[in-house]
């Protein structure tokens, strides 16, 4: 079970997106010697290695019970050898309505991932100062002007998190010798309220989704929502994504899941 701890206001009006600052990480869990319920009931099934990855922006984050929940219901509760991947933007440039932006400093953030992380002390990280996240790419002109010009900057800063999750979980399994057996792509500011299953008792044949906020699936699976469709986003290479934002299309005759 998941739910929303800050819900997104779309923007009024199509800009470049801001950011103060990006920090890339990978994070190794550590369980402190202790074996958890998940590692106990899956002790009898292969063992399974899960790449958590965190993309988009930190908003409240740093919040103590969001950390908590994303560590104790998630990367915990998942089992397995977990490996918590990050690409959080400081700056929040679409805000909520009620509250507006919700700006992170640099330090709580970290701070955040390393508990999430379950305080590892082995860890890289990329910082990148400037606009967008280190390797962003800009909006593609093939669209033209978008048909849903409020959601056009929120898909193209969502594509570009999975991009930067993609580009790290990569260089992590090149790094290790041996691709990750799960891949669980979540918001930072994405509150999980309940523990999600071992991962032992997932099917292996389909990926499990909340709208666009969270998902979990097998590497194989995870390879087309995590990499192959923002490259085919923004190398305009899908004509099924191109008559999505066309004009000439109506949207009812276009509704197609790319996740």
């Amino acid at each position: 079970v998941v739910c929303a701890a800050n819900a997104a206001a779309s923007p009024a009006a199509l800009q470049p997106q801001q950011s103060r600052l990006t920090r890339y990480g990978v994070y190794r869990a550590k369980r402190g010697g202790a074996t958890g319920a998940a590692d106990l009931l899956c002790s009898g099934a292969p063992a399974q290695s899960v790449a958590v990855c965190i993309a988009g922006a930190a908003r409240t984050l740093t919040t103590p019970l969001l950390q908590v929940s994303i560590r104790d219901n998630l990367v915990r509760a998942i089992g397995g050898a977990v490996t918590v991947l990050a690409a959080v933007k400081l700056e929040d440039t679409r805000g909520n309505k009620d509250a507006g932006p919700m700006d992170a400093e640099k330090d709580p953030v970290t701070s955040a991932l390393s508990f999430i992380a379950g305080g590892s002390q082995e860890r890289t990280s990329r910082l990148s100062e400037g606009a967008e996240l280190s390797g962003d790419s800009d909006a593609p002109t093939c669209y033209g002007s978008p048909r849903w010009e409020t959601n056009f900057l929120s898909l193209i800063g969502q594509l570009n998190g999975r991009k930067a999750c993609g580009e790290m979980l990569e260089a992590e399994e090149a790094r290790r010798g041996s691709r990750f057996d799960w891949v669980v792509l979540t918001r930072p500011d994405l509150a999980w309220w309940s523990s999600v299953r071992p991962v032992c008792l997932w099917n292996a044949s389909v990926t499990t989704s909340a709208r666009d906020w969270a998902y979990i699936g097998p590497r194989a699976l995870a390879q087309r929502w995590l990499i192959d469709l923002p490259a085919k986003f923004f190398n305009c290479s899908d004509p099924d994504i191109q008559k999505t934002f066309s004009t000439k299309h109506h949207p009812k005759k276009n509704k197609k899941d790319y996740t």
